[in-house]
């Protein structure tokens, strides 16, 4: 998988071939996002055939920001894009797990979340393939990839207030209220993965979820009880 730990996927809209406005935008990859971890690796060992950010709204990977490619070892291309900062340079030869980056939201990444965007393409570069055989991620969103679990016990997770929103990455402030996966519901009890940082992994239905905040100056907005 691009990171150790837990791969998400929070929205159908980061899957491989998803359609909007009527079939005009095509979304040649996935978008994954580190829940463990922020570090971009390689799924595949090759040559960095490019490692850049491009500004020129002429050349369409603009909206790729700092993306690295990598042809693989069986001649096709590995495309990370919306890095916050690459590790690699072209002409470096990588193995399979190597870091070439850091997760982030440069160029026209969607969502307004970090995350990175994968492609797989034929040896022409041109031609995108469905990247989940690669990946390790399903083609729908959904966490995927074993985690740090919470330890000792299991847990639940029950919201003390209505409202509160889920997201798709701890720490997301205000200003991607827009973007929560969803709303969790007050006095509902929610399975809980893991915390990080005053912040709750809970799961909504099978390997799907995402972050709620535990608490903050504010006051407290989860109850965390062992089952």
């Amino acid at each position: 998988m691009i990171f150790k730990g837990r791969n998400q996927i929070p929205y159908a809209y980061g899957c491989y071939g998803y359609t909007r406005g009527g079939g005009a935008t095509w979304h040649g990859g996935q978008d994954i996002v580190g829940l463990d971890d922020v570090r971009v690796r390689a799924l595949r060992g090759g040559k960095v055939i490019r490692s850049r950010i491009v500004t020129d709204h002429s050349n369409l990977t603009w909206e790729w920001g700092n993306y690295v490619t990598i042809r693989t070892e069986c001649g096709e291309q590995d495309i990370y894009a919306h890095l916050d900062s690459r590790a690699v340079v072209a002409g470096q030869t990588v193995k399979a797990g190597d870091v070439i980056g850091i997760m982030g939201s440069t160029g026209n990444a969607a969502g307004g979340y970090k995350h990175t965007h994968y492609e797989r393409r034929k040896p022409d570069g041109k031609t995108a393939i469905d990247p989940s055989a690669v990946s390790g991620c399903a083609n729908k969103a959904g966490v995927y990839g074993a985690g740090e679990q919470t330890a000792g016990a299991q847990y639940t997770a029950t919201p003390l207030v209505s409202g509160l929103r889920l997201r798709p990455y701890p720490a997301a402030d205000d200003s991607n209220c827009n973007y929560a996966i969803c709303y969790l519901e007050k006095g509902k009890s929610y399975p809980l993965v893991q915390t990080r940082n005053g912040w709750a992994f809970v799961l909504t239905e099978g390997t799907s979820g995402g972050w709620a905040c535990i608490s903050d100056d504010a006051g407290t907005y989860l109850s965390i009880e062992e089952v």
